[in-house]
């Protein structure tokens, strides 16, 4: 991401999680379910933009304790968890392969060419049977831009079309949760031998 946006994006949610420090476990009664059905609780499990870490928190409530959180907010990273958020980019984290990734009020920060780079780190970080979880936001349709910078309303049809061939969507759910419309599930492919064929295999 542009040095200049990120900066921006952290100034502004350092300010936001500095007024508003409260947990909302609304949305993880249907998130922490659909992680549990791809993924044992063994499982290393990202959360990237993890703000507050409430999906986290309610994972490691329910026996997922290899959890870390990717936060670019220091009101966030600066305070102790039950478990590590760090403030720097998924690569230099991901050192084992990750098992899922999830992405809650996030993908809207990213431009077309920001989400194929994003693409590049899931696939650096990944295991090679990962998944990568999104939740697509239902975002003021008034607003067209956040801290300054655009507003780009993915849906998951178009980030499915940004993911392919590389990720397969398995599930797709609507979501009945404030601020989100729906969840996208997908799973990585796996390539075939060369000599058996030069396409991808899910």
């Amino acid at each position: 991401m542009d040095p200049q946006k990120l900066s921006a994006f952290r100034a502004f949610y350092d300010d936001y999680y500095r007024e508003r420090f409260e947990k909302d476990y609304q949305c993880t009664t249907i998130i922490t379910p659909l992680i549990r059905k791809y993924r044992a609780p063994d499982s290393l499990i990202g959360d990237a933009g993890c703000g507050f870490p409430i999906v986290l928190n309610a994972l490691f409530d329910s026996g997922f304790k290899n959890i870390f959180g990717q936060e670019i907010s220091r009101t966030i990273t600066d305070k102790t968890h039950r478990f590590p958020i760090y403030p720097v980019a998924l690569p230099e984290i991901a050192k084992t392969g990750i098992d899922l990734l999830l992405t809650h009020n996030v993908l809207y920060h990213l431009s077309s060419a920001e989400l194929l780079e994003f693409k590049k780190n899931l696939l650096e970080s990944l295991s090679p049977s990962g998944y990568y979880m999104a939740i697509c936001d239902r975002f003021d349709q008034k607003s067209i831009e956040f801290a300054g910078h655009p507003i780009y309303r993915w849906s998951i049809q178009e980030i499915d079309e940004l993911l392919s061939p590389e990720f397969r969507l398995i599930e797709r759910k609507e979501l009945d949760v404030k601020c989100s419309a729906q969840c996208g599930i997908w799973a990585r492919c796996q390539p075939l031998r060369q000599q058996e064929s030069h396409r991808a295999s899910c």
